[in-house]
């Protein structure tokens, strides 16, 4: 799969199931921090059923900071899901161990994302995880 062609060609396209398959694939495989961070961001701009359950995944599956920031920031902020998402929201709020092992940055944005949700809207359960 080349990341490259692909991003040239985001903003003309939605993404294939197949390159959504593909870059899920990369973000799980490469070593290379980079490589999947790009690969996180061109899942972002695609708002396909198959993007939103691979992004969901990545955040299920954890471990990797820099994969799941952008990824919940694009669930929750970018596509507007953050009520779809509050269960994961909280999750990351109270903390994760991979992550405020590593400096805490998925905490920081589900903080942030919990605040302004919380602007506009009631959730009793995410007001007490904050």
């Amino acid at each position: 799969m080349d990341i490259d062609e692909l991003e040239r060609d985001a903003d003309q396209r939605p993404l294939t199931p197949q390159e959504v398959t593909g870059l899920d694939a990369m973000v799980r495989q490469t070593p290379d921090a980079a490589a999947r961070h790009r690969a996180v961001l061109l899942l972002a701009r695609t708002h396909t059923t198959d993007a939103e359950h691979a992004l969901h995944a990545l955040l299920e599956r954890g471990a990797d900071p820099a994969v799941a920031v952008p990824a919940l920031e694009t669930l929750c902020v970018r596509w507007g899901l953050t009520e779809r998402y509050a269960g994961m929201l909280r999750h990351f709020v109270r903390g994760v161990r991979w992550d405020t092992e590593h400096g805490g940055d998925v905490r920081r944005a589900a903080i942030a994302i919990a605040g302004e949700h919380l602007a506009s809207h009631s959730d009793t359960e995410l007001m007490f995880d904050l």
